[in-house]
């Protein structure tokens, strides 16, 4: 579990940074296509969640909403994550933070999923943020962190309005970052995998399977 645990901690690169940065109400410019699904430019209705066959629903215990993830995938927890590999520390430093401070960081996930050949991952967490984030203030947490957002979109989830951004992180995952809003503020439910394509279709799924906990 240790290279899924690695993984975690870059994906974190890609989207709990994000939590600290404040609100702006610029618009975002013009957006290439992407696979990620887009707003229909008229209101739409909620979906109704849907757990696609063979995924499990996990609960945020901190969010309180449930997601789906495959159903083989593994649950990691602080154990798992090797703070002293080159990997961990090399974030660290990216992130201009300690590794305590990451490891702390890493801690405040309601909880972090890994495929079986560590290719894919899915992690959950209660942001800071009072609303949803802007093109803005997504790009700007990017540049600090010397990453681009290469994609950016309003989506209708389940649970309503949502943001979905795209990066490649430093070792060259793919990373989708979904904001959405529950009673309880905003999560930030980051969904990883090594092609672009796979990232989109998890997150396509997980973005339908969203609900908030009884």
């Amino acid at each position: 579990m240790k290279r899924a645990a690695a993984l975690a901690a870059m994906v974190l690169l890609s989207s709990c940074t994000v939590c600290a940065c404040g609100s702006s109400a610029a618009a975002p410019p013009s957006q290439a296509a992407t696979s990620l699904p887009r707003q229909a430019a008229t209101p739409v209705a909620r979906p109704s969640a849907v757990v696609p066959a063979g995924w499990q629903s996990v609960t945020a215990s901190r969010a309180r909403v449930v997601i789906a993830v495959p159903g083989n995938w593994t649950m990691l927890d602080a154990s798992d994550f090797d703070t002293s590999s080159p990997t961990f520390l090399a974030n660290a430093r990216r992130m201009h933070q300690s590794p305590a401070q990451v490891r702390r960081e890493l801690t405040q996930f309601d909880f972090v999923a890994a495929s079986p050949d560590h290719d894919g991952l899915v992690e959950c967490s209660l942001t800071s943020l009072t609303a949803l984030p802007t093109y803005v203030v997504l790009q700007a947490a990017y540049v600090k962190l010397s990453l681009a957002m290469n994609a950016f979109a309003h989506v209708t989830t389940p649970l309503g309005p949502a943001v979905v951004t795209h990066s490649t992180g430093g070792n060259g995952r793919h990373v989708n970052a979904i904001y959405v809003s529950v009673p309880r503020g905003i999560v930030d439910i980051a969904v990883a995998a090594r092609t672009a394509a796979r990232a989109d279709a998890l997150t396509n799924s997980v973005l339908r399977s969203l609900r908030l906990a009884r």
